[in-house]
């Protein structure tokens, strides 16, 4: 008999937690589900800990070398054939009646291809608890996840920004399968999805209950590998992007690291930057001549 929902559980390095991730999907309250676990690469007890379970409706594949979580769920996507698809990551929770609300939620609404919920950010360690990159993703990225409610509003600000915690999400299958999982991206593969997933019209909604919980740990992806944060975004948005400079001219948000890669990644593909824009337009400490606000239109001057 097919299932309903298959969840995708990239896992690497994940041995302290994968066992608390995995227990939270087999204790749903909606039993009819698959999910399918790629270690990819790990080097630790990870492996070890995933064959503990016999759970019949778990399939997990071991891999040696690390590919990324791109890879590993569109490995997984090729084997799926249920009309629901979701992601887990190895580290995180879900409520218990997860499953059973968005899947009942998507029966309801037809026209939606993506349902993601609330998402609350935690960690167990007390040393982490007291860190400045802790408390900047508990009192800034948890508030900016959650606060992007309403299908408007989330096709806007997809634009700019991965706008919710991309796992909460549940999607119909035949939409994801129609956009895929891109396993060139190491880093961002899920923005990559839902930015193209939005493009092409399909309807993305909240369903606005605390159902998943996202672990911060030290060493998450997107802790290592801040400085691919922009060319990863620019290659999602490079089509976009490049017709703006058609006919407009084009300014930079900011003066700092971010904008000069940024700048590197547009003159690398020949278009030309206007100028930089910053907050303190009348700072004590002069910009460097690359960065100076005499480029800017002097119109600007007065926003």
């Amino acid at each position: 008999m097919t299932k309903k929902v298959t969840l995708i559980m990239p896992a690497f390095n994940v041995g302290e937690f994968i066992e608390s991730a995995i227990q939270s999907i087999i204790d749903q309250t909606f039993s009819d589900w698959l999910l399918i676990i790629i270690n990819d690469g790990s080097t630790d007890n990870t492996w070890e800990v995933i064959s503990t379970f016999t759970d019949s409706r778990i399939k997990a594949f071991n891999f040696n070398g690390n590919k990324g979580p791109g890879w590993a769920s569109s490995y997984a996507l090729k084997m799926i054939d249920t009309p629901y698809v979701g992601r887990m990551d190895a580290d995180d929770l879900s409520e218990p009646d997860r499953l059973e609300k968005q899947i009942a939620y998507m029966e309801k609404n037809k026209d939606v291809s993506a349902v993601r919920t609330y998402a609350h950010f935690f960690s167990n360690d007390q040393e982490l608890r007291k860190s400045d990159f802790y408390k900047m993703k508990k009192n800034i990225s948890e508030p900016l996840r959650n606060e992007v409610l309403t299908r408007q509003q989330l096709s806007e600000k997809m634009y700019w920004y991965l706008c919710f915690v991309s796992p909460t999400a549940l999607m119909r299958t035949d939409a994801v399968k129609a956009i895929g999982y891109s396993s060139s991206f190491r880093l961002g593969e899920d923005y990559h999805l839902f930015y193209n997933l939005n493009k092409n019209n399909y309807i993305i909604d909240t369903l606005p209950e605390t159902l998943y919980h996202y672990r911060i740990v030290k060493g998450s992806a997107t802790h290592r590998h801040i400085k691919s944060h922009s060319e990863v975004n620019y290659q999602i948005k490079k089509i976009e992007i490049g017709n703006l400079f058609i006919k407009h001219q084009v300014y930079i948000w900011g003066t700092g690291s971010v904008a000069q890669e940024l700048t590197s990644l547009l003159e690398e593909d020949g278009h030309h930057i206007s100028g930089y824009l910053d907050f303190n337009l009348n700072a004590d400490t002069p910009l460097s001549p690359r960065f100076d606000f005499k480029q800017l239109d002097p119109a600007l001057h007065k926003v």
